[in-house]
């Protein structure tokens, strides 16, 4: 039977039975379908994934964000989102899921899709791959409906459909025997397969013709999709909500109900250098506002093509991406690689994650970098981590005092010399745990990405450290 659910911002997020669904491209299509109809939307990513916000933002010229109930609780998840949307003056929010509805941490349901359906109570739709698939479509999405009650699945899309009478037979099915809503179809697109790498996806910049191919893909839609059935799941044109604010939330710190930032109280703005190229470009959407909202203003710099840190600042953020790809340029920029070297000698706080702390290391592959940290960064077999983490501080840091927990995620498939043990990494749902991160009082370097609403007064005692320094160097 049809799933139904009651939520304050109109919305919908899209499912998949398992990754490779074709999630991401098929979002990005109805992005852009209900885009070219004058909806103002906002775009989010259930889980820690960095590169398939990368293609929201290329289809609507506004930052999307990550939505995480691993990271944060229930209200946090529901007030960063709400506020996003409002920030926006949203009509209507697409969320895509993570790999399969129901997958979560470890075994089990939790930060999966589902979870955040559940939480911000939003209908999904299921998108089915029917590539060689008939009336087995039925028991396969019923499996989905029944799994858990409510599901909150409310529409089914078919991908990559052979034909118009093929689509028509499965929405037959389903219809009839599950009395849920067929919203449309796909038919298989050669233009909406991505290759991927090692880490996922390849960023959309270096996917030719990208505003091309989504844009053919939303025309398709605009033949296959049946849009106003859409939105009429999404609860866009229905007057039944719990509250006439759409946009009503919370302070995310604090929990106060305010429709603002928290007061920037630090003692004046905090120049925050932000690494930002072709390198370095995995950043949480939701820690860059936050930073802000305590008063750091972030400059962009390029580690590729500047020579050295931007004038006059008091700290340094180098997030993850992709340094191995560019290890001989970064090599190659002598001037910025002493200048960093200098500025972190001379006491600048600063934060290196993944990529970053690559960087960071004395060598990556071979090459040269900062050697702002000992140890060598090298390609291993296999993936050394992966996953949520929660760590657990073993020492005083640029955090906070021992006993600091911050929660973030590990992928990659490098590793080094000297991981560091200034913090204990523990997985959720699993007895694993080993220690990482090279940190002190002033810096933290490691390869988790960490999600600061997961502690926000760590990402204080950053800027504090921030402004100590600013202080003692004037």
């Amino acid at each position: 039977m049809q799933n139904k659910t009651t939520h304050t911002m109109p919305g919908f997020l899209i499912a998949a039975v398992k990754s490779g669904s074709g999630k991401t491209m098929l979002t990005c299509g109805l992005l852009q379908l209900l885009k070219n109809h004058g909806l103002r939307l906002s775009a989010f990513k259930c889980g820690p994934d960095f590169i398939d916000p990368m293609f929201h933002t290329r289809v609507l010229n506004i930052p999307s964000r990550n939505l995480d109930t691993y990271f944060t609780s229930a209200k946090q998840t529901r007030d960063l989102f709400t506020r996003a949307c409002a920030r926006q003056r949203a009509d209507l929010a697409v969320i895509e899921g993570v790999m399969g509805y129901y997958d979560g941490a470890g075994m089990t349901t939790a930060a999966s899709s589902y979870e955040l359906a559940s939480v911000l109570q939003v209908p999904a739709i299921l998108v089915v791959d029917a590539a060689g698939m008939g009336n087995c479509v039925v028991p396969m999405v019923k499996g989905y409906l029944d799994y858990r009650a409510p599901s909150n699945i409310a529409g089914v899309l078919f991908n990559k459909v052979s034909s118009a009478p093929m689509y028509a037979a499965l929405k037959e099915a389903v219809e009839r025997e599950l009395k849920i809503r067929a919203v449309g179809y796909l038919p298989r697109l050669a233009q909406a397969e991505i290759e991927s790498r090692h880490l996922g996806l390849v960023r959309p910049r270096e996917v030719q013709d990208i505003r091309k191919r989504v844009q053919y893909m939303a025309d398709v839609m605009e033949q296959t999709v049946d849009r106003g059935l859409l939105l009429e799941i999404a609860g866009l044109h229905t007057q039944k909500r719990q509250h006439a604010d759409p946009y009503a939330y919370g302070d995310p710190m604090t929990g106060n109900s305010k429709k603002q930032y928290p007061k920037q109280h630090l003692g004046g703005k905090i120049r925050i250098a932000v690494a930002k190229d072709e390198a370095f470009c995995f950043y949480y959407q939701d820690n860059l506002d936050l930073l802000e909202s305590l008063g750091a203003v972030l400059i962009p710099f390029s580690p590729l093509l500047d020579q050295a840190l931007p004038d006059a600042v008091q700290g340094l953020l180098l997030g993850g991406g992709y340094p191995e790809l560019y290890a001989a340029r970064l090599c190659a920029n002598d001037a910025m690689r002493a200048d960093i070297c200098q500025k972190i000698a001379d006491g600048l706080p600063f934060l290196a994650e993944c990529g970053g702390f690559l960087y960071l290391k004395e060598t990556l592959d071979n090459h040269p970098m900062v050697g702002a940290l000992s140890g060598s960064a090298f390609a291993a077999r296999q993936k050394p981590h992966f996953g949520y983490v929660e760590l657990t501080a073993q020492t005083d840091t640029v955090f906070g005092p021992v006993g600091t927990k911050l929660r973030g995620h590990e992928f990659h498939y490098y590793d080094t010399t000297e991981n560091g043990s200034a913090f204990l990494a523990q997985k959720p749902f699993r007895d694993t745990s080993w220690m990482c991160m090279q940190a002190g009082k002033n810096y933290a370097a490691g390869f988790a990405h960490l999600y600061f609403y997961s502690n926000p007064k760590a990402a204080e005692a950053f800027l504090h450290c921030c402004r100590r320094f600013r202080e003692e160097t004037r």
